[in-house]
C-alpha cells in the first residue's frame, strides 16, 4: 500500500472514530430559581389554564396525528394533545434572568 493510500486509511478511520460525551443535567439543577413555580398539570385543559394562568404570550398550531400544539409563557411553555394537558417544562432562562 502507497503512502497516499494509507495516509488516507488512517485518516478515515480517525474521524469516524471521535468521541463524545453526553452532559446530562438533572432537572433539579435547571432553573432552580423556577422550580417552585406553579406551573399547568397533565390532564387539565386549555379553558382551565388560561383560566388558572392567563392568555398564553404565544401558541402554536396543532402539528401531527394525534394534533400536538404548545402554549408559551414567560416561565414555562405547556404541551397540548387537543384539548388536554400532556406536560408543562420550564423555560430555559438566559444566565442573569434568573
Amino acid at each position: 500500500m502507497n503512502k497516499q493510500a494509507m495516509l488516507f486509511v488512517i485518516t478515515l478511520f480517525c474521524s469516524t472514530t471521535a468521541l463524545s460525551q453526553a452532559l446530562e443535567i438533572s432537572v433539579s439543577k435547571q432553573a432552580p430559581g423556577l422550580q417552585n413555580i406553579e406551573r399547568p398539570v397533565n390532564g387539565m385543559d386549555k379553558n382551565s389554564v388560561e383560566n388558572r394562568f392567563g392568555p398564553p404570550t404565544e401558541m402554536t398550531t396543532p402539528v401531527g396525528d394525534p394534533p400536538i400544539s404548545k402554549w408559551i409563557y414567560n416561565d414555562f411553555t405547556v404541551y397540548f394533545e387537543y384539548n388536554t394537558v400532556l406536560h408543562s417544562v420550564l423555560r430555559h432562562q438566559a444566565k442573569g434572568t434568573e
